[in-house]
């Protein structure tokens, strides 16, 4: 389920507007680029950056000398965009509505959202027509979702994580103090149960804990067949009290065993393993986890072979445990949920450019995986690549190390000292398996001088070098354009790679 497939035709493309010009190389566009990428006209074009401007609060579009830019309120960034794209959404507001479940028709919930009656009922049947395909049912009288539990209360957490980006902790109609009881108690837990990584993951769990507790004062519980009832500690009693007088005034429910195994779903659901007993209890008596954490493990064994065996046992556990939790709510699912912002499309492609082989090589890896184990669906090779790439520090570089060392030819027509400095800015800034030669002294016989330069896999140089056949790899840069220069030689290192090939 992408969360744009949710959104108006012209509220994506907004999106697609100040994407097209904070993604560009430079930050800035013309008005031919975004004419381009929209596929509008330049009426539509002034209107859409009037639109922006007049909703978005923490980011501009300016135009400056021809070229459009974005300016950013101080401490603002394009997260804040995304997050301001799903709080005036109507859609979204109306998807929010749906989790309080306090609209009996569709009168009362245009009435809480400030627009008509027929808005409500176009927009009702969009988002119907998505959540279908995943299995979800939008249901009458009164408006609520139902279906699969797990993947509706994961769709929700994603949209107020991304709704509510910053380090603060908020979520609507619960006060700061309320938050920070549901925040003491969860910390609590994880506590007792010696959860390692606890303070990252708190503000999550305290979204999970709220969306959990709506849905459960709705009548939507998680099924308890698939809640554990033993290996993980409650919290204590001084971190429970004061929790349960909260949801008790907040939400009219009495915290309950079962209500608290429902609100920790993750955690006793196995989705979330807290602790190193517990991630052998959940492969032993769980056998959807375990199916997916041995899967993950064969699939880190192989990354780690790509790495020249780089990981040790406990590493690759590790890692197999990491990858299990991220796609244990889309076990035999349909589809993944895929947020706005998804930063992994942007890294996969700015990894395919850096690291062309071995974006090649682990993609390969991953969709052999997904088709021999078919437990996520197929759109999770990006969601894979990207987390072994950034689970193993500099694994992308550790993959290139293992490939031939490749030789190059320095050639230069500059200063003896300026040539040095241009060869070890390349050494240090550019990455693959390649060793640098300098070229010391050229006979004038042409013919002496392609059979040194034959000796190489490909020549770098800052002067035109004749009598070089086209086919040779050869990078001509400029001294003074040390951007260019990293460009050019990694793509002058990938082409001897295809070439061995």
């Amino acid at each position: 389920m992408d969360f744009r497939d949710l959104l108006s035709p012209s509220t994506k493309r907004h999106l697609q507007l100040v994407e097209a010009i904070y993604y560009s190389p430079d930050g800035a566009a013309s008005s031919d680029q975004l004419l381009g990428v929209l596929a509008c006209s330049m009426t539509s074009l002034l209107k859409d950056v009037k639109s922006i401007n007049e909703r978005q609060s923490n980011l501009q579009v300016i135009k400056y000398k021809g070229l459009y830019r974005l300016k950013a309120a101080d401490h603002a960034n394009i997260r804040s965009l995304y997050g301001d794209i799903l709080s005036n959404s109507f859609e979204y507001k109306l998807i929010e509505e749906l989790l309080y479940e306090e609209s009996h028709g569709i009168v009362t919930m245009a009435e809480r959202v400030f627009t008509s009656s027929s808005n409500v009922q176009r927009y009702l049947k969009r988002i119907e027509k998505v959540f279908k395909k995943t299995g979800i049912r939008l249901c009458y009288r009164p408006l609520r979702l139902e279906g699969d539990e797990m993947l509706i209360r994961e769709f929700y957490h994603s949209y107020f994580i991304e709704k509510e980006s910053g380090f603060e902790i908020r979520f609507p109609k619960l006060t700061q103090e309320q938050l920070l009881t549901v925040s003491k108690m969860i910390m609590n837990f994880l506590e007792v149960n010696e959860y390692r990584d606890r303070y990252l993951f708190q503000k999550d769990a305290v979204f999970r804990t709220i969306i959990s507790l709506w849905r459960i004062k709705n009548g939507h519980s998680f099924p308890q067949s698939e809640l554990r009832t033993n290996c993980l500690k409650s919290p204590t009693l001084e971190g429970l009290t004061a929790f349960k007088e909260t949801v008790t005034k907040v939400f009219s429910l009495e915290v309950t065993d079962d209500v608290f195994r429902d609100i920790n779903w993750r955690s006793f659901s196995d989705a979330c393993v807290l602790n190193y007993a517990h991630q052998t209890q959940a492969i032993a008596e769980n056998r959807k986890y375990g199916e997916m954490f041995e899967g993950h493990r064969f699939l880190v064994g192989q990354f780690n072979e790509l790495m020249a065996h780089a990981l040790n046992p406990s590493m690759i556990d590790e890692i197999a445990r990491i990858l299990t939790v991220y796609f244990y709510p889309f076990y035999k699912k349909k589809e993944l949920i895929i947020d706005l912002r998804n930063p992994r499309k942007r890294f996969i492609e700015g990894l395919s450019k850096d690291y062309t082989s071995t974006t090649v090589k682990v993609f390969s890896l991953v969709q052999q995986f997904i088709e021999a184990y078919s437990f996520v669906p197929k759109e999770a090779v990006d969601y894979y690549v990207y987390l072994l790439v950034t689970l193993v520090k500099d694994s992308a570089d550790i993959i290139e190390l293992q490939n031939r060392k490749l030789h190059f030819l320095f050639i230069g027509d500059v200063m003896r000292l300026e040539e040095q400095h241009l060869v070890e800015y390349i050494r240090q800034s550019c990455h693959g398996n390649f060793e640098l030669h300098q070229f010391e002294y050229r006979n004038h016989d042409d013919f002496d001088f392609w059979q040194e330069i034959k000796k190489y896999d490909g020549l770098i140089t800052t002067c035109l070098v004749k009598n070089v056949p086209d086919s040779f790899p050869v990078a001509v840069i400029d001294a003074l354009l040390p951007v260019q220069i990293i460009h050019k030689v990694q793509d002058l290192i990938e082409t001897c790679l295809s070439d061995q090939k």
